[in-house]
C-alpha cells in the first residue's frame, strides 16, 4: 500500500478467497475505515509541516527586506539632516547674536537702573526718612543681587563696593539714632520703625544687637537694686521685682512703642528675657530658704505674674515657666504641713466626739427622744474638722501646683487618716471578755461606725479629686487609697460584731430562762415564757436604739442578718442543754421560734426611731431571715420524728438536712438522747455508700451547733458561736471575725459632757500604750454609783 501503483484489486482475491470470508467482511471494513482515518490524520499533519515550513521562510526574506529597508531611510534621513544643517547654520548664528544683545542691553539697562537707584539711596539718606529709604534699598538690593554672578567684572564689584559702603553708614546712623531714642527715654519717631527694618534687611545680626543693648537697658535697673547681695534681692522681696517689671512695661509701651516694628515682639522678647533671669535668682534663692510660707507667698505671687504676663501678650508661653521652679522646694511645705497636722491632731482629740444632742442623753427614754426628735447624723464632729482642714490643705496648694507635691500631701492624708483611726476611734471598741451594756457604748460604736463610713466616703471624693488635677504622667504614682479604706472598713466590721456580741451578751439570762423551763410540761397555746423576753432584748434594748444611730442602710442590715444568725445559732446551740428532745418539747420549741422569727422579720423597720410595728422589710432580708430560720426548722421537724425504728429515722434525716456529716448525724442523735448510736452511725455510713452522692454539703446549723464533744454544759458559753464561714455570708459590707469585747462599759454614764471630754481623752491615750492599762482605768469611770 506505500507504492505508488498500489491496485486494491489485486488483493480482493486474497482476502476473499472462500465463502466464509464475507463473515469477516464488517472486521475488515472497520479495519479499512480505522486505517483510512490514520491516513487522513498524517496527511493534514505533513500539510501542516509543510505549511509552517513555507511561513518561516517567507517570514525570514520579509524581515531582511525590511532591515534593508529600513538602513536605506536612515541613509536618506541622514543626508537629508546634513542638508538642512547646511541650510540653518547661518539663521542659528543669528539667533545667537540676538540673544546675546539682548542681554547685554538687559545688563547694561540693569547697571544703569542700579547706579540710578544707589543715587537715589544716596539723596534720600541725607533727608533721613527711612521710609523712603527703605523702599530705595530693597531695590538696590534687588538689583545688586542680579549682577552677583558677574561680581568678577572690576566694574561690578566696584559698584557693589560702594553699595556695601553705603548700607554700612546706613546702619551706623541708624544704631545712633536707636542708641540716642532709648538713652533720652522720649517715644522717637515712627520712622525708626522703618530704621529698624533697614537695619535688619542689610544684616538680621543688627536686630539681634539693638535688641539685645534694648533689653540690657530696659533691665538695667533691675539686676541693680534686685541685686542678690542685698535685701532687695531675697526672696521675701521677690514679688516686688514683678511688680517693678511691670512698670518696665508700661514704661516701654508709653515710651518706646514707636521704636520697633511690631513683628519684632520686643515686649514679649522682653519678657522671656526677664523670666529666664529671674528663674536663675529663683533656684539659688530658693536652696536658701526654709520656710514654707515665705516659698508659698512667692509662689502665688509667681503663678499671679505668670497669668498677668499670658493676659497681656495674648499667649500661653508663660504658665509654669517660673512655677515650675518651686516644685522640688514643695517638701518644706508638706514638711510644715505636717507639723500643723500633728497639732491639728492633738486638738481633735481633745474635743467631744458625740454631738452634743447625743451625749446628754444618759437613759433610754431620753436617748429615743432625741432620735424622734433631733435628725443628728452621729459622726465624730473631730473628723469632719479633720476632712475641712484636708479640703483648705489641697485647695491651697491645688490652686499653686498640680505635680509631685500632690503626690506627698496624698501621703500626709494617709498618714492623719490612719493616725485618727488609731488613736480616735479603735481604742473605743471593747476588744476584752467582758459585757457591754451601756447605752453610751451603743452611741460610741455608732459613732465609730458612721466616722469611718464617712471618712471612707470623703476618702474617694478627695482621691477623685486629686486624680483629676494632678499631671497625667502622674497619676500612676499618687499612692493607693485602697489601703486605708480597707483599714476602716474593718473598723466598721469590728463595731458591727461588738454591737451583736452586746445583744448575745443582753440574751444570756434570756437564754438561761430557755434552759429552766419546765419542758415536760403539756403544750399550751400559749409561747413560753422566755419568748417575750428575747423579742424585747434584741428590738427594744438593742434594735430601737443602735439601727436609728447607724446612718448607712447596709451596715443596717448587716446587723440585723448578724442578729438573725446569732439568735438561730443561740436557739440550736442551747438545745444541747435540754436533750433529750421529746416531740412535746419540740412541738413547743417550735411554736418559740415561729413567734421569734414574726418579731425579727420587722427588726429593719427599727432603723425609723417613730416605727409603731407597721410595714414591711426588704426583700433581700426576708430572704435572708427565712434561709436560717429554714435550717432552724429542718432540725427540728427531724428532731419531732420519733426515732424507734431506725431506718426510719435516718431516712427521715437524709430526706429533711439532707447532709452527708457523720458528725452532724452524731449531734442530732445526742439531741435526740439516742444512747446506741454506733449501730445508727454503722447504718447512716452504709446508706451513705449506698446512693449518698446526691447529698449537699454539711448543714450550716448544725456544723455550728455545740454537743457534749465539744464543751461540756457547764463550761459552755452563753453567747452563741457564729462562724461566719459556714453561714451563707450576709449583704455587704462583710465583717471579718475581729477580735470582741474590750473593758466594761458601765450600765449608765451619770457624769457632765465634760467628764465625757476626759473620758475620751482617757481611751485615746490608753489605747495607745497597753490594753489591760486601758481595761482598768475604763472599769474605773464607768463604776456605778454604789
Amino acid at each position: 500500500m506505500d507504492t505508488l501503483d498500489y491496485n486494491p484489486y489485486d488483493e480482493l482475491p486474497r482476502l476473499l478467497s472462500t465463502p466464509k470470508s464475507l463473515d469477516e467482511l464488517d472486521d475488515m471494513l472497520k479495519h479499512t475505515h480505522l486505517y483510512r482515518t490514520q491516513l487522513s490524520r498524517r496527511v493534514v499533519a505533513e500539510i501542516a509541516d509543510y505549511n509552517a515550513h513555507l511561513q518561516a521562510t517567507s517570514l525570514k526574506e520579509n524581515i531582511t527586506d525590511m532591515t534593508h529597508s529600513i538602513d536605506a531611510i536612515k541613509d536618506e534621513a541622514r543626508k537629508s539632516e546634513t542638508q538642512i544643517s547646511e541650510m540653518t547654520l547661518s539663521i542659528q548664528k543669528l539667533d545667537s547674536y540676538k540673544r546675546n544683545l539682548v542681554t547685554s542691553m538687559t545688563i547694561l539697562k540693569r547697571l544703569q537702573m542700579l547706579i540710578n537707584a544707589h543715587n537715589q539711596l544716596m539723596g534720600v539718606i541725607t533727608t533721613r526718612k527711612y521710609d523712603e529709604i527703605f523702599q530705595m534699598l530693597s531695590v538696590v538690593r534687588e538689583f545688586l543681587g542680579f549682577f552677583r554672578p558677574y561680581k568678577s567684572i572690576d566694574e561690578i564689584n566696584k559698584i557693589n563696593l560702594m553699595v556695601q559702603k553705603t548700607q554700612t553708614k546706613l546702619v551706623s546712623d541708624i544704631l545712633l539714632d536707636y542708641e540716642e531714642a532709648m538713652t533720652t527715654s522720649h517715644s522717637g519717631s515712627s520712622d525708626l520703625r522703618d530704621g529698624a527694618r533697614i537695619i535688619e534687611l542689610v544684616d538680621p545680626k543688627n536686630k539681634d544687637k539693638v535688641l539685645s543693648q534694648f533689653y540690657n537697658l530696659q533691665l538695667r535697673d533691675i539686676k541693680s537694686i534686685f541685686s542678690n547681695n542685698d535685701e532687695a534681692g531675697s526672696l521675701d522681696n521677690f514679688n516686688r521685682r514683678y511688680l517693678y517689671f511691670v512698670s518696665v512695661l508700661d514704661k516701654m509701651e508709653s515710651h518706646f512703642s514707636q521704636l520697633f516694628p511690631e513683628e519684632w515682639n520686643v515686649e514679649l522678647e522682653l519678657s522671656k528675657v526677664f523670666c529666664q533671669m529671674s528663674k536663675q535668682d529663683l533656684s539659688r534663692l530658693l536652696t536658701m530658704s526654709s520656710h514654707s510660707s515665705t516659698i508659698l507667698s512667692n509662689l502665688t505671687a509667681t503663678i499671679d505674674f505668670e497669668k498677668q504676663l499670658n493676659d497681656r501678650l495674648n499667649t500661653v508661653f508663660f504658665d509654669k515657666l517660673l512655677s515650675s521652679v518651686f516644685e522640688d522646694h514643695l517638701d518644706i511645705w508638706i514638711s510644715e504641713q505636717d507639723n500643723v497636722l500633728r497639732g491639728k491632731m492633738q486638738e481633735l482629740l481633745a474635743t467631744p466626739l458625740l454631738p452634743t444632742e447625743l451625749s446628754s442623753a444618759q437613759s433610754h427614754d431620753e436617748l429615743m427622744e432625741v432620735l424622734r426628735t433631733n435628725n443628728v447624723p452621729n459622726i465624730s464632729n473631730p473628723s469632719i474638722d479633720l476632712f475641712k482642714h484636708f479640703l483648705k490643705v489641697s485647695s491651697q496648694i491645688l490652686k499653686l501646683s498640680n505635680g509631685p507635691v500632690i503626690i506627698s500631701l496624698a501621703r500626709l492624708f494617709i498618714k492623719y487618716l490612719l493616725e485618727y483611726n488609731t488613736r480616735a476611734l479603735v481604742p473605743l471598741i471593747p476588744v476584752g471578755e467582758e459585757s457591754v451594756n451601756a447605752i453610751d457604748c451603743i452611741k460610741y460604736l455608732t459613732m465609730v461606725m458612721n466616722t469611718s463610713d464617712y471618712i471612707m466616703g470623703n476618702l474617694d471624693d478627695t482621691w477623685q479629686r486629686l486624680a483629676k488635677v494632678i499631671q497625667p504622667q502622674l497619676v500612676s504614682k499618687l499612692p493607693s487609697a485602697d489601703p486605708v479604706r480597707e483599714t476602716f472598713q474593718s473598723t466598721v466590721n469590728k463595731v458591727v460584731q461588738c454591737l451583736v456580741v452586746k445583744c448575745n451578751q443582753d440574751l444570756r439570762w434570756v437564754w438561761r430562762q430557755f434552759v429552766n423551763q419546765n419542758w415536760n410540761l403539756e403544750a399550751s397555746s400559749g409561747l413560753s415564757s422566755y419568748v417575750p423576753d428575747l423579742i424585747k432584748v434584741v428590738t427594744k434594748q438593742n434594735a430601737e436604739l443602735i439601727l436609728p444611730l447607724i446612718i448607712r442602710d447596709a451596715y443596717s442590715r448587716n446587723y440585723c442578718d448578724k442578729i438573725v444568725e446569732s439568735v438561730v445559732s443561740g436557739y440550736a446551740n442551747h438545745l444541747v442543754a435540754i436533750k433529750p428532745m421529746t416531740v412535746l418539747m419540740v412541738e413547743r420549741i417550735q411554736n418559740d421560734v415561729a413567734a421569734t422569727k414574726s418579731a425579727l422579720m420587722q427588726l429593719p423597720l427599727y432603723a425609723d426611731p417613730n416605727f409603731r410595728g407597721e410595714g414591711n422589710p426588704s426583700k433581700s432580708y426576708a430572704k435572708h431571715l427565712e434561709l436560717h430560720f429554714g435550717h432552724l426548722k429542718r432540725l427540728l421537724n427531724l428532731l419531732s420524728i420519733s426515732s424507734a425504728s431506725m431506718e426510719d429515722f435516718i431516712a427521715a434525716y437524709f430526706d429533711i438536712i439532707g447532709d452527708n456529716s457523720v458528725t452532724n448525724f452524731l449531734k442530732v442523735l445526742t439531741l435526740k438522747g439516742i444512747e446506741d448510736q454506733k449501730r445508727y452511725v454503722e447504718v447512716f455510713k452504709l446508706q451513705l455508700t449506698a446512693g449518698g452522692e446526691e447529698l449537699v454539703r454539711p448543714n450550716p446549723l448544725l456544723v455550728t451547733l455545740e454537743d457534749d464533744n465539744d464543751h461540756q454544759l457547764s463550761s459552755r458559753p452563753d453567747t452563741p458561736i457564729l462562724r461566719d464561714e459556714i453561714f451563707d455570708s450576709s449583704p455587704t459590707p462583710e465583717v471579718k471575725s475581729p477580735r470582741l469585747l474590750a473593758a466594761q462599759f458601765g450600765a449608765t454614764i451619770q457624769s457632765q459632757s465634760n467628764k465625757i471630754t476626759n473620758l475620751e481623752r482617757n481611751i485615746r491615750d490608753m489605747g495607745e500604750t497597753r490594753v489591760a492599762k486601758f481595761n482598768e482605768n475604763f472599769k474605773k469611770l464607768f463604776r456605778k454609783d454604789e
